[in-house]
């Protein structure tokens, strides 16, 4: 078994997880006090609310639902991935 440490120097977009969620599809999770990150096993891609439409960039509670899609929670609310779009919904 072979383990890779996630850095800011590999893209993560702050040292300090909050929350972590291995998805259904291979996806890790990784939620911080800077954004929420999602790491494909090789890159891993930061949202914030500059670069996509989440509201807030202190994230926690990531969770999955049987769609696939991941609901989370930041300082500004509920957030919610909607895995067949690719898009993000703020309630």
């Amino acid at each position: 078994m072979s383990f890779k440490h996630l850095t800011r120097q590999e893209g993560l977009s702050n040292n300090n997880p909050t929350s972590l969620l291995a998805d259904s599809r291979g996806f890790l999770w990784i939620a911080t006090h800077n954004g929420l990150n999602r790491f494909d096993g090789s890159v891993c891609h930061t949202f914030k609310p500059y670069n996509s439409t989440i509201s807030g960039v202190t994230i926690s509670n990531l969770f999955e639902d049987k769609l696939g899609d991941i609901w989370f929670t930041s300082e500004s609310g509920l957030n919610h991935y909607i895995r067949k779009t690719n898009t993000f919904e703020n309630l």
